[in-house]
């Protein structure tokens, strides 16, 4: 039910993208739902969190290898110019299939119609007008980047291999002799509860 749930979601915000960009044929939207579909399941290869078999794969291998080299950098290190082949490879797909050889040999050219060129500015107005309603960067939002970009930092800095990790300096060893060191769930975690303790607005409603 959670799943069908998430996908209405999805669904409905891809319509209202989909209007206000203007694109009404069911051959248009067609493709913009599958490019969606297929960029998201690509781009989850691209980190240890873009989707949950990575984490469970990257679990599994620290339990039976715990000296392996993979760690948040060297995975997408590794995993990242895939992504864009793949990505590059799927754009080509998709305007073949739905545009026509013609539009990817105008596309390489650099040349395009008058109603792509029209479209094209309708966009680039659109997202102008949209992102000026926007207004001014609030408490909330900034909070939001500045705990996303630390989490990140902290993934990326548990075990870098090329200078020590943070994970290497707090480990200990338990009674047992075996040594026990933070995961990358933990620090996350703090993350999240710091969500919803720093208030949206501290002026107006600190509480």
């Amino acid at each position: 039910n959670w799943k069908l749930g998430i996908w209405t979601q999805a669904s409905n915000n891809i319509q209202a993208v989909l209007n206000e960009l203007g694109l009404k044929s069911k051959q248009e939207k067609r493709m913009m739902y599958l490019s969606i579909a297929y960029s998201a399941n690509v781009g989850g290869t691209g980190t240890i969190i873009g989707t949950p078999p990575n984490l469970i794969f990257m679990e599994f291998l620290t339990s039976q290898y715990p000296n392996h080299p993979l760690n948040f950098g060297s995975w997408m290190l590794f995993s990242l110019p895939n992504v864009i082949l793949n990505l590059f490879l799927l754009w080509i797909v998709l305007q073949l299939y739905f545009m026509g050889a013609n539009s990817l040999r105008d596309q390489f050219k650099c040349k395009s119609n008058t109603e792509e060129t029209k479209m094209s500015q309708n966009v680039r107005g659109m997202l102008r007008d949209r992102y000026q309603l926007l207004g001014p960067m609030t408490f909330h939002e900034l909070s939001t980047l500045v705990l996303f970009s630390s989490v990140v930092l902290i993934w990326l800095l548990r075990n870098p291999r090329f200078i020590p990790g943070w994970s290497e300096m707090l480990e200990w060893t338990d009674s047992g002799g075996s040594v026990v060191s933070i995961s990358s769930a933990t620090p996350t975690l703090l993350i999240v509860i710091l969500f919803f303790v720093i208030p949206a607005d501290p002026v107006k409603d600190p509480k």
